[in-house]
C-alpha cells in the first residue's frame, strides 16, 4: 500500500507520512492495549503529525505538483493505521 501511494504523491510526502506512525499507534496502544504515554510523548507525535499535514498542504500547492494527488493521502493514512497496527499486534504476541 505505501508504495502504491506513492503514484500519487511524491517519495518526500510518503517518507513525512511514514516518520509519524507514532501518532497512529500512540492511538491504537491506547485504545486497544491500555497502555498510557507520557505528555512529552504525546507532543512529539503531536508536532510531527501537525508538521506532515503543512507539508503535504505545502506540497499540493507549489509550482510542478502535477503529479499529487490527494488519493495518495488517503493511502498513505490507511498504510499508516495498518502499520500501527500491526507494531501493536507484534507487541502483544
Amino acid at each position: 500500500l505505501g508504495k502504491v501511494a506513492n503514484r500519487y504523491v511524491n517519495f518526500t510526502v510518503s517518507t513525512i507520512f511514514k516518520c509519524a506512525k507514532a501518532g497512529p499507534t500512540f492511538l491504537i496502544g491506547y485504545f486497544f492495549l491500555n497502555r498510557r504515554y507520557q505528555c512529552d510523548e504525546l507532543l512529539a507525535a503531536f508536532a510531527i503529525a501537525m508538521s506532515a499535514i503543512f507539508f503535504v498542504f505545502g506540497a499540493s500547492n507549489v509550482d510542478g505538483a502535477e503529479n499529487f494527488n490527494m488519493l495518495g493521502v488517503i493511502y498513505n493514512l490507511a498504510y499508516l493505521i495498518f502499520q500501527a497496527t500491526q507494531l501493536a499486534l507484534q507487541e502483544v504476541a
